[in-house]
């Protein structure tokens, strides 16, 4: 035998999902077979297991390396664990303060707690949709999970009010993923009068 190899490690693994391993072997005259009795390990195991048979499982957000090993040769790949923020979130929002010009002038500036569904679509590390905030404001926002798996978002928020004319940035969304199935944050929503609001949203699909 001359080398090892991973075929199949993904460059990315959704929390609480699993993949299953292969390796290939190159033999000394070139050829390239199926390896099947290869040994495989994985760190951080806090992150991902594996098992004998090379069924790899995300078990918390972070990166990984995959390691197999047969009769002296190994070789290693690194992976990433992410949490799964796809699909349509409902839940509730407490606005927690007001800071601006506005804040406790007008009722609309003063919004209590509210319905809101956070509908997302997740490409590896990028994720991106629609926010709808009290049954009649939207918004799109796009955004990156970074390594330990906090989900951060921006984008524009359409209040669709009496006057026609607010739209405000909706910025510095972050949330986790902190038991599956459930979502929570926070974000600022706002320019000029921002409200700093707490999320709670549950996968509808769970």
């Amino acid at each position: 035998m001359a080398s090892i190899a991973i075929a199949s490690v993904p460059d990315y693994l959704l929390l609480g999902h699993s993949e299953l391993l292969t390796a290939t072997l190159t033999l000394g005259d070139g050829t390239i077979v199926s390896a099947n009795k290869v040994t495989w390990a994985v760190t951080p195991a806090s992150v991902a297991t594996v098992t004998a048979a090379g069924i790899l499982s995300g078990r918390s957000a972070g990166a990984s390396t995959a390691t197999a090993s047969f009769q002296g040769a190994s070789t290693s790949r690194q992976g990433r664990v992410v949490p799964d923020f796809s699909g349509p979130w409902t839940g509730s929002v407490s606005y927690l303060r007001c800071r601006g010009h506005w804040c406790g002038r007008h009722g609309e500036y003063q919004p209590g707690p509210g319905p809101i569904v956070l509908t997302l679509s997740q490409d590896q590390s990028s994720v991106s949709g629609a926010i709808h905030l009290d049954d009649y404001s939207t918004g799109n926002v796009t955004g990156t999970i970074a390594l330990d798996g906090t989900l951060t978002l921006q984008g524009i928020y359409d209040p669709r009010d009496a006057y026609g004319w607010i739209v405000n940035p909706l910025v510095d969304w972050r949330s986790t993923v902190d038991s599956m199935g459930h979502l929570v944050g926070t974000f600022t929503l706002g320019e000029v009068d921002t409200f700093q609001v707490d999320v709670d949203l549950t996968d509808v699909h769970h």
